[in-house]
């Protein structure tokens, strides 16, 4: 299989499991204490959910690393999961994004191209 389709699920899956979890930690709320905030996030689906984004990112990640360079791969998963997250935190979380993010998404943007060239 092609290690750039792979590294666009790892991508994904990145993403998406910090996304789920920022809405599984929404839905829980604030919790005092460790042991009670374990048992909430261990019924979450949102949380469940991500925990299985992440062990497919992890898994497919090693994948990747086997057939990339890590100095390539690294940094493009970073950065584009980070641009990926900003927008799904735009459009479903409701959150702002500000001028300096949006500066800032550019650049990562704009390393990821020098990278990958």
């Amino acid at each position: 299989m092609n290690p750039y389709i792979i590294l666009i699920c790892v991508i994904a899956f990145n993403a998406l499991g910090n996304f789920l979890t920022k809405v599984g930690a929404n839905k829980i709320g604030k919790v005092d204490g460790f042991i009670p905030l374990l048992f909430r996030v261990a019924r979450s689906p949102f949380i469940i959910s991500a925990v299985i984004c992440f062990a497919l990112n992890f898994t497919l990640y090693a994948m990747v690393l086997n057939r990339l360079h890590l100095s390539t791969v690294y940094p493009i998963m970073l950065g584009l999961s980070y641009v990926i997250i900003i927008l799904l935190s735009l459009l479903f979380l409701k959150e702002t994004i500000t001028l300096v993010q949006v500066i800032g998404m550019s650049l990562i943007l704009a390393g990821v191209l020098l990278i990958v060239k």
